[in-house]
């Protein structure tokens, strides 16, 4: 008997898996060649890491909803020291954002301050709306601090890891 969470596979089917986890990988390898040099998510990572230079936790796919990401955003400003941490906000898309970019190509940034921040909520919406802005990002910048940051026409390619790692 085979129970959710404990398969049993036979030989014959986790080959058949390998075989076709390693066609869909080839396909993206050979996808990622004719890709640009440098894609909308690359120009992202590197405002983030930026940002994060300025004090600015951001977090790419912070878990499957804002709660989520929230909640790993207070996490990860705690593991690094809480307030004497020197972040003074975070920024975050989670996995609906992804799948939503990648279906139509808007992307939505959720933001906040931490505790005993001296920006206010919407200094780093300024700050962080400069940043995409100048990194050439079509940016909608919220009217306030309930609706979030909107990146749109974005193309989401985002490479394998490297060329020789295989996902299995």
């Amino acid at each position: 008997t085979t129970y959710l969470g404990e398969p049993e596979l036979k030989p014959d089917e986790v080959a058949w898996i390998q075989a076709a986890v390693e066609r869909v990988w080839q396909e993206k390898k050979t996808a990622e060649a004719s890709w640009p040099a440098e894609t909308d998510w690359d120009r992202l990572a590197t405002v983030f890491s930026s940002l994060e230079g300025q004090g600015i936790l951001a977090l790419h796919n912070a878990g499957a909803t804002q709660s989520d990401a929230m909640s790993d955003a207070a996490q990860m400003r705690d593991e690094q020291g809480g307030l004497q941490s020197k972040l003074s906000g975070y920024i975050f898309y989670h996995e609906q954002d992804v799948m939503r970019v990648v279906e139509d190509g808007e992307l939505y940034i959720g933001f906040g301050v931490f505790e005993g921040s001296s920006l206010t909520t919407m200094q780093l919406v300024s700050k962080v709306v400069d940043a995409l802005s100048k990194a050439g990002f079509n940016v909608v910048a919220p009217s306030n601090a309930d609706t979030r940051i909107l990146l749109k026409g974005i193309d989401w390619k985002k490479r394998s890891p490297d060329s020789t790692a295989r996902p299995f």
